[in-house]
């Protein structure tokens, strides 16, 4: 064979290792790491209710009497555990007990998967790896499952000191091809970390099993009591067996990634654009707002930190308050609301749109899994 052709191949060789490594480091979970997850929504939720988000792409499902607060917490394994230095993890209080769980009880942490996103870990052995500290002892489950919810995964792990942040990696077998699957903007899969369950969800732990299941008749109830806490940090799913670096993901990349499942606009000082438009009247403006990331989906509504966070300044007049904002349509790269004012406004003037406040955020809903 040519030299020349023999260095192509090589070249290639090392190309195609290269492309291996980067696909077995890369993380599945979007900020699983809870120092730069950028907690869009806030970082406290007193008595979230069922399907809530917390931190970004994280959230709950239950069915239970027991109350929690969710909230980002400065407290994480030490950079002698982790190798690394992480300073907060996601803390779920429990505020009111559930002691006696019911057949059909439950209580979910979970991050939906995109089906793209889940497609380079489909059908491939995985790692999951997380730290975590909770104050009850015991076994608790871990897993996943698909979108059509008919096959699921259970391991288990165990909290064997109270209030102790311990490792837990917990090997994954590969993904059946049977079963209702989403690779595209859907859900491919969730990750789902088990505080309470009832029997009509126990399962056999390590294997695929057929259903919509979550954990193992030994699973213990974290929310029996309010002295529990659940703290979970450094949550990370890789192909292979993680040995060497797995993917850590800079605040910049972690937002940009959040970004496509809750656009959003946030205030950097008091006298921060939002965008451009035009007035439609004395009192009512129109704009566009360019999203930075394109959406998995058009937004469908808007969450606004307060409406007088916002001012509406006129090209011929001076600037005014709003007291009202509303969403009018959307398309994945950007979209239009509607602002009003008691007054001021000069209709066909050029008008643009400002945070008065540096509290201020704009937040487009309906692009979550």
């Amino acid at each position: 064979m040519p030299r020349f052709a023999m260095g192509l191949k090589n070249y290639i060789g090392e190309l195609n290792d290269i492309s291996e490594q980067e696909l077995t480091r890369r993380n599945a979970i979007i900020g699983g790491d809870f120092s730069t997850n950028p907690w869009q929504r806030g970082t406290s939720f007193v008595t979230p209710v069922n399907t809530d988000f917390s931190a970004d792409r994280w959230k709950i499902f239950y069915v239970t009497s027991a109350t929690v607060t969710i909230s980002k917490s400065a407290d994480a394994p030490t950079i002698a555990q982790a190798g690394r230095l992480i300073t907060h993890c996601l803390l779920i209080d429990c505020t009111a007990a559930d002691a006696a769980v019911a057949a059909g009880d439950y209580f979910l942490l979970s991050q939906p998967i995109e089906g793209y996103r889940w497609l380079a870990f489909a059908q491939r052995a995985l790692t999951l790896r997380f730290w975590h500290r909770h104050t009850k002892t015991g076994t608790y489950c871990v897993g996943l499952r698909n979108s059509g919810f008919d096959r699921c995964y259970v391991a288990e792990y165990t909290q064997a000191v109270t209030d102790v942040w311990e490792e837990a990696i917990i090997p994954i077998a590969a993904s059946p091809s049977a079963g209702t699957w989403d690779y595209t903007t859907g859900i491919g899969g969730y990750l789902t970390f088990t505080l309470l369950e009832g029997s009509s969800f126990f399962t056999k732990p390590n294997s695929w099993n057929v259903g919509n299941l979550s954990c193992t008749a030994n699973q213990v109830n974290g929310l029996d009591s309010t002295a529990n806490n659940f703290r979970i940090a450094d949550v990370r799913i890789a192909a292979g067996d993680m040995e060497g670096a797995i993917e850590v993901r800079s605040l910049a990349d972690e937002l940009a990634l959040c970004l496509r499942y809750l656009p959003a606009v946030r205030s950097l000082g008091t006298a921060d654009s939002i965008g451009s438009g035009m007035n439609f009247s004395t009192t009512a403006s129109k704009l566009h707002i360019p999203f930075h990331v394109p959406a998995r989906v058009a937004p469908t509504g808007i969450t606004i930190s307060n409406v007088a966070h916002l001012s509406v300044l006129d090209a011929a007049a001076a600037a005014v308050a709003c007291n009202g904002c509303t969403y009018n349509r959307a398309g994945i790269d950007g979209a239009e609301i509607s602002t009003t004012v008691a007054a001021g406004l000069v209709a066909g003037n050029g008008t643009n749109v400002f945070f008065n406040n540096a509290s201020g955020l704009l937040l487009f809903t309906g692009c979550e899994l």
